[in-house]
């Protein structure tokens, strides 16, 4: 009797955890339409339009990583979520704060590009490296700016001053999260599209597990100051 009641308790968490990674997803890759727009339209784009086009994308996305990270943050902590309901108040919550995030981050990312290009074809080539380096610690960062701040109410400078500090305290976690994006890009070219369907919360939740602790010490810090 126990046996069974403990496989009938694995069984609906089990199914519970999916449904609720199946949703959170779904809105996620909902909240990402000008981005999916524009990769299924990248053929037509002429080779000026491409990087306009992807910004515009990628500015969308940062409100949706911000709710991605919020629900799955919830999850992590509470075990229990309303999926569909969680990601938008969080959506709506940081709207306007992630848009603003997002905008610097791609404005910063596309004179990183510009600057690579140059000193790429240029005779001090070896900077490139330097542009090419920090073009992608700014897209690892992003893993610490959106679970900070959906988790906090901080001014935008403070959020950017902590997942600095705390991506370079905790580097191992900085390559991991890398190292998962760079997964999950390969899986989607290389294996099947059908995984978007599942593959960003589950992303989004293993890396709000092995950060929480990270959170947790922003957190008494916080509360030291008050």
């Amino acid at each position: 009797m126990e046996e069974k009641d403990f496989t009938e308790r694995g069984f609906y968490k089990f199914s519970n955890y999916l449904w609720w990674f199946l949703i959170s997803n779904f809105c996620f890759v909902i909240t990402n339409l000008p981005l999916i727009i524009f990769v299924i339209l990248y053929p037509a784009f002429s080779t000026g339009m491409i990087q306009i086009g992807l910004s515009i994308g990628l500015l969308f996305t940062a409100p949706a990583a911000a709710a991605l990270f919020s629900t799955m943050g919830k999850l992590v902590r509470q075990k229990d979520i309303d999926a569909f309901k969680d990601f938008f108040k969080a959506y709506k919550t940081n709207f306007m704060q992630s848009m603003f995030i997002g905008a610097l981050q791609v404005l910063i990312l596309n004179v990183l590009y510009i600057d690579t290009i140059y000193f790429r074809n240029s005779s001090l080539s070896l900077l490139s490296y330097i542009f090419y380096f920090l073009f992608i610690y700014i897209i690892a960062l992003s893993t610490f700016i959106f679970p900070i701040l959906s988790r906090f109410y901080l001014k935008t400078k403070d959020i950017f001053i902590l997942s600095v500090m705390y991506s370079i305290k905790k580097i191992f976690f900085t390559v991991a999260n890398l190292l998962i994006m760079i997964v999950v890009g390969a899986l989607i070219i290389n294996v099947s599209s059908v995984i978007v369907f599942f593959v960003f919360s589950v992303s989004a939740f293993i890396m709000m597990l092995w950060q929480n602790k990270v959170l947790e010490d922003i957190e008494e810090k916080l509360k030291k100051e008050e």
